[in-house]
């Protein structure tokens, strides 16, 4: 969403003027503010991915690709449907990601993988 700039101020302006900037100029932009911080979204607010993956039973460092273009700082998940996927021990790249399901049951998760 693009918020459109306020007209500016003049000093020396009669007081009508003044008041009309205020009610009507800068309560547009406080709205288109108000509506846009409403929308935000992982990716709007942080560089982010929202993935997908599935990690098969008792499988230790599954990649799972990412497009950030630099090695993530961090991931959040934000589905699952089992709690026993941890971090791999491998570490992370400028592609991947890897993550350890030891459960015998196969993990299905989506993340929100942070640049």
């Amino acid at each position: 969403m693009r918020i459109k700039r306020p007209n500016r101020f003049r000093q020396g302006q009669s007081p009508e003027r003044i008041e009309q900037y205020l009610a009507v100029g800068l309560q547009r932009t406080l709205d288109d503010i108000t509506t846009a911080l409403g929308r935000l979204t992982f990716a709007d607010n942080f560089k982010a991915t929202v993935v997908s993956a599935q990690i098969p039973g008792t499988t230790t460092d599954h990649p799972i690709r990412h497009d950030l273009g630099a090695v993530p700082v961090g991931r959040v998940i934000i589905r699952a449907n089992t709690s026993t996927v941890v971090d791999g021990a491998k570490a992370w790249d400028e592609n991947y990601i890897y993550m350890s399901n030891p459960s015998a049951t196969p993990a299905i998760l989506t993340l929100v993988i942070l640049g």
